[in-house]
């Protein structure tokens, strides 16, 4: 008699949710919830919160900032415990919200408190050895055309594997802005009871045509970069809520634009 293994796996080792002042889990959405609401990016959900106030130039493809109480700076991001600042001298050290990547998230929560707002990121995992899959295409307005796809495996030994992209094109004669976007995102690693080690990458490459401005406005440059976010990589033991070395110094790896700027 052949007596299968257990199909679900130890999880990947994470930092823990922060608590937030908020009374219940009002702004908070799991996986298939963030799906749900139709949100195509950060901005999309951030509509929807109130104190918040959204800027875009365009559709999917341009600048994107938000606001809260009338400040630029009090809106901080977290991916995986780690804050993503910006790193492109043009936005004046303010995010551009739309290189950050929605989909690829298992959980977020936006937490307000009386000086700023903050989103907490947290990136997708799997725990189970039958392979998840999942394939979505969508068109819409704009000529918007966007492909994504999922595959997510853990097996008997405990390890991981993980491999997702999304390519989206935009060509928005009305609104300018139009470009396309490429990302993909892996992970790699190994879980057991007591610990867990993995590496995880999301690469995003960019383009954007140059937004010819209105009369006594400036234009919205064009853009052509690829940020590269390692958020995580992690080794949990016995000494749980510490950070190993191999985190301290692979957390702060974001490499900035590597194309041009017109």
């Amino acid at each position: 008699m052949v007596v299968k293994r257990d199909s679900i796996k130890a999880p990947i080792g994470r930092f823990a949710d922060p608590a937030t002042y908020e009374i219940g889990p009002q702004y908070e959405w799991n996986r298939a919830q963030l799906f749900a609401t139709g949100a195509l990016s950060v901005t999309d959900l951030l509509d929807r919160i109130p104190g918040v106030t959204t800027f875009r130039s365009g559709w999917l493809a341009t600048p994107q900032s938000a606001t809260f109480s009338g400040d630029f700076r009090r809106v901080r991001v977290f991916y995986d415990g780690v804050e993503i600042e910006s790193l492109d001298k043009i936005t004046g050290g303010v995010l551009d919200l739309s290189t950050v990547q929605l989909w690829t998230l298992e959980h977020l929560s936006i937490e307000r408190s009386a000086s700023e707002l903050r989103i907490y990121m947290r990136s997708w995992r799997v725990d189970n050895t039958d392979p998840y899959t999942r394939v979505d295409i969508a068109t819409g307005n704009e000529d918007t055309n966007l492909y994504r796809g999922f595959y997510g495996k853990r097996f008997d030994n405990g390890g991981v594997l993980q491999l997702a992209g999304q390519q989206y094109g935009v060509a928005s004669p009305r609104f300018a802005g139009s470009g396309n976007s490429l990302s993909v995102v892996g992970r790699l690693g190994i879980a057991r009871k007591r610990w867990s080690v993995d590496g995880f990458v999301n690469r995003t490459h960019a383009t954007r045509d140059i937004e010819r401005a209105v009369p006594g406005n400036p234009p919205v440059l064009s853009l052509d970069a690829t940020p590269i976010y390692v958020p995580r990589s992690e080794v949990r033991g016995a000494a749980r809520g510490r950070r190993s070395p191999l985190h301290r110094s692979a957390s702060k790896v974001r490499l900035g634009p590597t194309g041009a700027l017109a």
